[in-house]
């Protein structure tokens, strides 16, 4: 709505403040502002002459009945996607634990304790010599700070969302 339609929306209901009634005079001057005073009166006075039905009785209390009976037949479906992530990583960290025991394995069975404990220091080192060189520029490892504390953050949030989302619909469901 524009200012002149609320000025003689105001001048209708007689709600004008001192000096508007000026301006609204200097308006009605041209044809188009009269026609549109015209067409709001018509409007005013549609609207104020329209009957209305009350409310039946105990009418909120019946639609709320029957949107429960409806609020019931919801099933929830599950999150397929966050378990799949979590099954990702929870077969990530089992294939580096096995191929890490694995390796372990092959070093005691071929010598004794003291040079088990340095081979498979050695076998580490070696095969984590390019990844460490990586993760030593600092740029790399503030980046990788930044991204493991929005993951964190993200993580939280998602949970915390959901237990939200589940209370509500939990109380939705009591009612």
């Amino acid at each position: 709505m524009n200012k002149i339609d609320e000025l003689f929306n105001r001048y209708i209901d007689g709600e004008l403040q001192e000096g508007e009634l000026e301006e609204v005079q200097l308006l009605l001057k041209e044809e188009d502002n009269i026609k549109k005073l015209k067409a709001l009166r018509i409007v005013d006075t549609s609207l104020r002459t329209l009957e209305s039905d009350p409310a039946p009785n105990n009418f909120t209390v019946e639609f709320m009945n029957s949107l429960s009976k409806y609020s019931s037949k919801i099933k929830l479906s599950k999150n397929y996607f966050a378990s799949a992530v979590n099954l990702i990583f929870l077969v990530l960290i089992v294939a580096i634990l096995i191929f890490v025991f694995s390796q372990i394995h092959l070093i005691y069975s071929t010598t004794g304790l003291n040079s088990k404990v340095n081979d498979t220091v050695n076998i580490i080192n070696k095969s984590l010599l390019p990844f460490l060189s990586f993760f030593k520029n600092k740029d790399v490892m503030f980046f990788g700070a930044s991204l493991c504390l929005i993951l964190l953050l993200g993580a939280y949030y998602f949970v915390e969302g959901h237990k939200e989302f589940k209370r509500r619909i939990e109380n939705l469901s009591s009612k």
